[in-house]
């Protein structure tokens, strides 16, 4: 709800209309009663034409409706799950869903997010603060992005990005991580606890972790203290340099270069041959 939207009308009580019973005889119809709601929490009551009120939003936020009272607050509670029930979720301000986020949907909010459950597959969580998930996230095609830390039970195959850390209670298994603080995995309870097996790591303030690779995935990637934006754009110059050096190499005696400058630029290109190492993490197993 956006501020200065209208969210409710109340409209005056009217007079019934009689009716009959099925041995038709007439009943006499009740008049209506009227309501009373009042607007509390940035909530402006206006009355309007032929006894309606209206009610507006002095903010952006959720309704909160309880009986005989109406208000707009900076927190959308979801009693269930995500699901078909509710939809994808897309709010200014901070989201507290107490079940689990269904397969497929989507969640948005400016603020936090907090999940008592977990994250299905395939569902998509976007925050502009932090994120707590209570239980885990799994799925290949699962997306969880915040700008500030993510805190959640275990991950298995699903991606994750944060502005800050990114903390897992238990485990973290062919899952693609990318924090620009720490990444850290605690020891709890179980084989996998404290773990990174398989997938993709990038903490740019460090990795803590208690066990990392596992015979049961092919390979594990952890690169620390580098973005992995900054190391394609580096491997790329790197690539350039090498195309550059090269057409030099052909063109130089062509345009007749001085013997002086042929000679210093051929020693310094010989001694940048062999192996460009990569930036980027080695595709080798653990």
């Amino acid at each position: 709800m956006e501020e200065g939207s209208e969210i409710a009308r109340l409209m005056p009580p009217t007079d019934g209309a009689d009716g009959r019973d099925l041995m038709g005889n007439r009943v006499s119809a009740r008049a209506g009663r009227p309501l009373e709601v009042k607007a509390v929490f940035n909530v402006r009551a206006e009355d309007g034409v032929r006894g309606v009120t209206h009610f507006y939003a002095e903010t952006d936020g959720a309704i909160k409706s309880i009986p005989g009272e109406i208000a707009v607050v900076d927190t959308l509670v979801i009693d269930s799950d995500v699901g078909f029930d509710t939809g994808n979720l897309k709010f200014n301000g901070e989201i507290v869903i107490k079940g689990s986020v269904g397969q497929g949907f989507t969640v948005e909010a400016t603020g936090n997010v907090l999940v008592f459950g977990s994250i299905d597959a395939g569902a998509t969580m976007v925050a502009g603060g932090n994120v707590v998930i209570g239980h885990g996230i799994g799925g290949r095609r699962t997306r969880v992005v915040a700008r500030g830390e993510v805190r959640v039970g275990y991950n298995e195959e699903a991606r994750v990005r944060a502005g800050g850390d990114i903390l897992i209670g238990s485990h973290s298994a062919q899952a693609l991580l990318h924090a620009d603080g720490v990444i850290g995995v605690k020891r709890g309870e179980g084989p996998k606890s404290g773990g990174i097996s398989g997938g993709e790591v990038w903490g740019l303030a460090g990795i803590q972790m208690q066990v990392a690779g596992s015979n049961a995935h092919n390979m594990t990637n952890l690169t620390a203290g580098m973005d992995p934006e900054g190391a394609k754009k580096l491997d790329l110059l790197n690539r350039k340099l090498e195309e550059s050096n090269k057409l030099i190499l052909v063109t130089c005696p062509v345009f007749s270069c001085k013997n002086w400058m042929w000679r210093r630029f051929r020693k310094g290109s010989v001694s940048q041959r062999g192996r460009r190492r990569s930036c980027l993490p080695a595709q080798s197993g653990t």
